[in-house]
């Protein structure tokens, strides 16, 4: 039988290919693979990004919504805190009209004569002017209340408006001016 070796002769060296045309595919495709992989990263990256934005908005959202309800729960506190204020300077103001009228009747008082020869049937203010009315035994004892009434604060001037002379009594009026 007859044998033949259709293989080449091994030789010792191994060939590399290189192709017989120029280089210039082999850089193309090296570029154009480059460029792909560079895309894809790129791509990679934008997605990430993206990905991050929107978790990051979310974030935002959830944050926003969070600071409504704050705002909300501030405002409402802001206008608790108007209303108490406002009402806190109405019974401040009430104190201090409170004080001119308790220290004028105060006044009117301890200005009444001791003995019990005097009695009032009115008093009215309208800004610095008092009025009051009554009726006395005898007008000495309305002198005296007119003495005793210029003697305290609240009062600056006090002035005899009328006085007339009744069957039982005497009934007078009185025209007071009261201190700023």
């Amino acid at each position: 039988m007859i044998q033949i070796n259709l293989l080449r002769e091994a030789t010792g060296r191994r060939r590399v290919w290189v192709p017989r045309k120029s280089r210039v595919e082999i850089w193309v495709g090296l570029l154009v693979a480059a460029a792909v992989v560079a895309v894809l990263g790129w791509h990679w990256h934008l997605s990430s990004a993206r990905e991050a934005a929107v978790i990051h908005r979310a974030e935002l959202q959830q944050e926003s919504a969070r600071l409504a309800a704050v705002r909300a729960e501030l405002l409402r506190y802001e206008a608790q805190r108007a209303v108490l204020e406002e009402r806190a300077r109405i019974i401040e103001n009430l104190r201090d009209s409170q004080k001119g009228p308790v220290q004028m009747m105060n006044a009117v008082i301890a200005a009444m004569p001791g003995d019990p020869r005097l009695w009032l049937t009115s008093l009215s203010q309208q800004d610095r002017t008092v009025t009051i009315e009554g009726h006395a035994f005898d007008v000495p004892a309305i002198a005296d209340f007119i003495a005793n009434l210029g003697k305290y604060p609240p009062f600056q001037t006090v002035e005899l408006a009328f006085w007339e002379d009744r069957q039982d009594s005497v009934a007078f009026g009185l025209n007071c001016r009261l201190k700023n």
